[in-house]
């Protein structure tokens, strides 16, 4: 919990700027929207989208509680963190055009905002800088049904 709140508190006031499209793809215009986070398991997650309601959902950041070995210090813990990137998509869109809007124009900026904020926290400090980025298409689909 006390990483999830770490990332919680760099997250919140975040925003992201990109393109929203019509239903033929065209442009729109830009819109800016409030990043949103939380963080659990996949029923958590699950529950928190569902709970979400006509609330926006998207863009998404999404931290993976994982286990961490008792602190060797009082003064920071270590831990291997999972995060995930959402955003909406539309089932119908090719793999083309939906890496232009989602990935391209969402994701990867997300990403490397998100990236920047880590790097500048005052209460994290990103030890290894292996990062591993994996597309997770199926992360976040209900698995109860």
């Amino acid at each position: 919990m006390r990483v999830a709140k770490a990332l919680e508190q760099i997250i919140s006031g975040m925003t992201l700027t990109y393109n929203e499209y019509k239903s033929d793809n065209t442009i729109k215009g830009e819109v800016t929207k409030d990043v949103q986070f939380s963080f659990g398991d996949q029923k958590e997650l699950n529950k928190w989208i569902a709970g979400r309601g006509s609330l926006s959902k998207y863009p998404l950041v999404w931290y993976v509680i994982v286990p961490y070995d008792e602190p060797r210090s009082k003064d920071y813990i270590e831990v291997n963190s999972r995060i995930y990137f959402f955003t909406s998509t539309k089932q119908e869109l090719y793999n083309a055009t939906r890496s232009l809007i989602n990935y391209d124009q969402i994701l990867e900026p997300l990403w490397q905002k998100v990236k920047l904020a880590l790097k500048n926290a005052n209460n994290i400090d990103v030890i290894n800088d292996v990062i591993k980025v994996k597309a997770e298409p199926n992360f976040g689909v209900d698995t109860e049904r």
